[in-house]
């Protein structure tokens, strides 16, 4: 049975480590992007309070 022995130096490694990690991190991001565009698409996910409730508040301090 025969090896084949490969070298690879430590700047070739280094650069091949940089590459899968700037891959991972670059796929996590669009995909987590991709899901909120979905997410608000669908209307899923946290909704904005706009009933009127934070007026309310500011209409009581203003009459004190």
């Amino acid at each position: 049975m025969s090896f084949i022995l490969l070298y690879i130096d430590p700047g070739t490694g280094s650069l091949f480590y940089q590459a899968f990690l700037s891959a991972c991190l670059t796929g996590i991001i669009f995909f987590k992007s991709i899901k909120q565009y979905l997410f608000n698409l669908l209307g899923i996910g946290k909704k904005e309070t706009t009933n009127g409730d934070e007026n309310k508040n500011d209409e009581i301090i203003s009459k004190e």
